[in-house]
């Protein structure tokens, strides 16, 4: 089972959230892995990273993570740094750790609808993906969010994308 956990923004505690759910279940007894993609904003100084916070509840690296220094969309860092976004390679990948585990977090880059790479966002991808995953929102805990949670909701429905939950921090 694949949880893909998104935002309906960029900080709202998605990787909190991933790695206390890869925690909860790996404390039940669960063979579950926690892992993030593509991650940006991260350089030879970072400390805390979304990638090491995930290897560690996980009790090691699920997979490689692309690593990109700009703290801006995963997209534009990876142009800046001449590094291309494979689509079908992280797909395959997950395929992978799904066949590996009970249980993949897969931890999304930014928001639901935020770029994945420079053809498809985040939902895009994973509804392209075709492996069935289960969405789970997180979101902050403000006045406000529920109209942010029902667009999420709605436009993932659009692309035949299921969300199974939502965490507001």
């Amino acid at each position: 089972m694949i949880i893909a956990v998104a935002g309906v923004g960029t900080g709202v505690g998605k990787t909190h959230v991933a790695c206390a759910l890869v925690g909860g279940l790996r404390d039940h007894k669960k063979k579950a892995v926690g892992w993030k993609p593509v991650e940006s904003g991260v350089t030879a100084d970072s400390k805390n990273t979304d990638e090491q916070l995930l290897t560690e509840v996980s009790g090691g690296a699920a997979a490689p993570t692309l690593r990109l220094q700009a703290a801006i969309a995963p997209n534009m860092a990876a142009r800046r740094e001449g590094v291309t976004i494979d689509a079908v390679a992280i797909k395959n990948t997950l395929a992978e750790l799904n066949k590996k585990h009970e249980v993949v977090v897969l931890e999304l880059a930014g928001g639901l609808f935020s770029p994945f790479d420079d053809l498809l966002d985040n939902a895009e991808w994973l509804a392209r993906c075709n492996l069935a995953p289960r969405g789970l929102l997180v979101g902050w805990d403000k006045l406000g969010i529920l109209h942010d949670i029902s667009s999420s909701i709605r436009a993932a429905r659009a692309l035949g994308l299921a969300i199974h939950g939502i965490v507001l921090a």
